[in-house]
């Protein structure tokens, strides 16, 4: 990768973190959103 190749990388990363972190959160990471991710893994695993 080229520095200037290198350095748009960086910017978009920057640009999308920048992005990311102006949002409004989408839900809440608690206890019960972490039991859901799990259970939701689980199944997924099942054939």
């Amino acid at each position: 990768m080229s520095n200037s190749e290198d350095a748009a990388a960086r910017k978009r990363l920057r640009d999308l973190l920048l992005e990311g972190a102006a949002s409004p959160p989408a839900v809440t990471a608690d206890a019960e959103y972490f039991g859901q991710l799990r259970d939701r893994i689980r199944e997924a695993g099942r054939p």
